[in-house]
């Protein structure tokens, strides 16, 4: 691919992409031991320090990356004040983060190598959005995201999608340029066909939008794995909405809409 259109941070992007892979060639499909190496090299050759990395949980299945809550997040968004990512151990990987793209790609391109090589999904920002320090669209993280959809070899992974995430801002042309990139994003909070929301009562909503299929997740309710799951990514294609019932904070001031 020709990388003469991206802007300086993109290209840093790609390239530690492709220290990365090199790396993972050398340490296999053993996440832990290649998270660390990765890292300390990526740190030797750009001199900032990639975001935190979450290597697998139960919830999720593979490995995640983190941005900080608020700093990262559009400043009108209804749950910044009882997020959940702020809580618990995303909320230690959360305030760890840095707002700045470039320590947030690298930690992307480092998940992405080993992803690529084991064909599993990224989670992207467990916690954060895709706001910079100003509160605006950060357009160099947007940017060195959309160069690494297009360096992957999106056919190592099913139906193409590399990753998937979940947005409160609403900026339609940029989430359908990621999209397009092989990163699934779903609109936070939207209730429509491709939707993330809230609520403890899944038969009430079916009432209130009678236009609109709506799906629990899987592993709240029965505890299958996102990556075994895959609703979230599917979700626009399949034309429904997924359903969460609130968690941390949230669970105990949710008041149901």
């Amino acid at each position: 691919m020709t990388t003469a259109r991206y802007n300086s941070g993109a290209l840093d992007a790609i390239k530690a992409l492709r220290l990365s892979r090199r790396l993972v060639r050398r340490c296999g499909v053993s996440m832990d031991p290649y998270l660390k190496k990765a890292r300390a090299a990526l740190l030797l050759e750009f001199g900032v320090r990639a975001n935190p990395l979450g290597s697998s949980n139960r919830k999720v299945g593979g490995p995640s990356t983190y941005r900080p809550v608020g700093a990262t997040c559009p400043q009108d968004c209804a749950l910044l004040t009882s997020c959940y990512a702020a809580e618990g151990n995303v909320g230690i990987h959360a305030r760890r983060s840095s707002s700045i793209a470039l320590e947030s790609l690298l930690s992307v391109a480092i998940a992405l190598a080993w992803c690529e090589r084991s064909s599993v999904q990224l989670r992207l920002h467990t916690s954060g959005d895709f706001c910079g320090p100003d509160g605006q669209l950060d357009g160099q993280y947007i940017e060195g995201l959309l160069a690494l959809g297009g360096e992957i070899d999106r056919g190592c992974f099913e139906d193409g999608v590399w990753g998937w995430t979940y947005t409160h801002l609403r900026d339609t042309e940029t989430m359908e340029e990621l999209r397009s990139a092989g990163l699934e994003v779903l609109d936070s909070g939207r209730y429509q066909a491709g939707g993330a929301v809230i609520s403890t009562d899944i038969r009430s909503l079916r009432r209130k939008h009678p236009d609109i299929k709506f799906v629990g997740c899987l592993e709240q309710s029965k505890g299958i794995p996102c990556l075994h799951c895959k609703l979230c990514w599917r979700a626009r294609k399949h034309q429904f909405a997924v359903v969460f019932n609130p968690h941390g904070s949230l669970a105990s001031k949710w008041t149901e809409q």
